[in-house]
Formats: C-alpha cells, structure tokens, sequence
C-alpha cells in the first residue's frame, strides 16, 4: 500500500456513505478509500473476516454504530418492551468482543456509538455505565460518545 493511499472500512447501522464521499472528495493527502459495508449489514460484516468489504488490505476502520441499531434486547428495553438489563448487558460484550476481533486486525479502529439523551436517558444509562468503562468517553452536542484504541 502506497503511503499516500490509506484504505479502510466503514461500517454502520445506517447509511454512512456520505462519510465515504467526505473522505474519497478530501483533497488533502493522505488519500483515503474506505469499502462500505452493506446497508443494515455492520452484524455480519463485523463477523465474518472473509466479507468483501475487508478485502485490499484495509489499515483502518470506522464503526459507528447505535445501541438499539445493532443491540437487539436494547431496542427492545428502550422500547419498553419486556426485557432484562442482564441480556442488554450480555449482548453489549458479544458486541464489545467483535469490535475487538476487529481491532486485532487492523493497525487503527475508530469506534463511535451515539446514543441520544432524551426522555429515555433513564432507560439507556445501564448501558451507557456499562460501555464507558475502561475507554475514552466525549460528549458531542446532545450525543454521548463512547470512542476506543
């Protein structure tokens, strides 16, 4: 890979191609070619290492992502639907270990996870206790982000 040519993944639970436009459009160096995974694809391609958006030998990767897009007992809990914070927690390390299968990949992963204080900031704040710890947290607008390595 040519030093002026990073080439990287994008993966999200809504349409981030227009991160692809900014960044193929940046006519600052280096240049940047990021894949996009399919959209309401980032489960199965944070899974499968063989998926075709991890080939040309990407150095980095954007996974950015909401908790009820990719964390189906947290849809249900936020929805007020019958659910344990016990299964929301579960299914937040199987999410937390593939993004590090990832990261054990790559050279750099960025990991954005916004979730939204609103009416059901009381609902949502096991989950936000339970993600920050241990990783770099930052507030963006009226958006928590939870950012690692």
């Amino acid at each position: 890979m040519s030093d002026s040519v990073l080439r990287g993944v994008l993966i999200s639970d809504f349409n981030i191609a227009n991160l692809a436009g900014l960044l193929a459009n940046d006519p600052e160096k280096p240049t940047v070619e990021a894949a996009v995974a399919p959209f309401g694809q980032s489960i199965p391609a944070l899974i499968d290492g063989d998926h075709e958006i991890w080939r040309g030998d990407p150095s980095f990767a954007v996974v950015w992502t909401r908790p009820e897009g990719v964390i189906e007992s947290f849809h249900r809990f936020v929805r007020n639907e019958p659910e344990s914070i016990e299964a929301v927690l579960r299914e937040v390390e199987e999410y937390a270990a593939m993004l590090v299968r990832v990261a054990e990949r790559l050279r750099t992963v960025f990991v954005i996870v916004a979730i939204e204080l609103d009416d059901q900031a009381g609902a949502k704040q096991p989950l936000q206790e339970h993600a920050v710890q241990g990783r770099g947290v930052g507030v963006i607008g009226d958006h928590r982000v939870d950012c690692c390595r």
